[in-house]
């Protein structure tokens, strides 16, 4: 994919394109963790593109292992093709900021940090609330069981009720007489009405 640097055309091309400041200072590949500048470069590529290209982002990653100290004019140079002179400049000057912050800051970029960390502390705080909500429910379910279990046995408890109790409203099992004391479920017979003798 990438074309010799020191060839004519090449040259007269990096002479008709104004590249950014930041493409003067050097990168040592060594000092960069690559597999993460893989991930962003698959995500960025395919947000230009809206598609997947491995074949894209293999030519590049393989280009950066293969150069030591690679050249981003190069870079930019050689994305045209593929995704045209402005996209082109947007993925070089990007790219390149991301390889110096990541030399400075052990490897990954700054703005790649930051965003792990975000990602890390949005997960923190899902799976914090996720763990709230199952307690709640767990809190709602066992109220509801207790709830359900008090009703049955008042359901009971009113059902026995209902069945020993006579139309008068008093318990069929024992009363108490007008004094006070607790007669078994038999009433007393009437006493028996005297006739006048005449």
């Amino acid at each position: 994919m990438f074309g010799d640097g020191d060839s004519k055309a090449t040259k007269k091309l990096k002479s008709t394109i104004k590249f950014p400041a930041h493409f003067k200072q050097k990168v040592l590949m060594k000092n960069v963790k690559l597999p993460v500048i893989e991930k962003w470069l698959e995500k960025t590529i395919e947000k230009v593109q809206k598609m997947e290209d491995e074949r894209l982002v293999g030519f590049l990653v393989n280009y950066l292992e293969d150069n030591d100290s690679p050249d981003p004019q190069m870079i930019q140079i050689n994305l045209i093709p593929f995704v045209g002179e402005v996209n082109a400049a947007k993925v070089a000057f990007k790219l390149w900021k991301l390889l110096l912050s990541a030399q400075e800051c052990g490897g990954i970029p700054e703005e790649l940090q930051e965003k792990r960390r975000d990602i890390r502390e949005r997960d923190r705080h899902a799976d914090r609330e996720s763990r709230q909500r199952d307690r709640y429910s767990d809190r709602r379910r066992d109220n509801s069981r207790e709830r359900d279990a008090y009703n049955r046995r008042d359901d009971n408890r009113g059902s026995y009720h209902s069945r020993d109790r006579r139309d008068d409203g008093r318990s069929p099992r024992n009363y108490s007489d007008p004094k006070g004391r607790v007669v078994d479920d038999i009433r007393p017979p009437p006493r028996p009405r005297h006739r006048d003798r005449r």
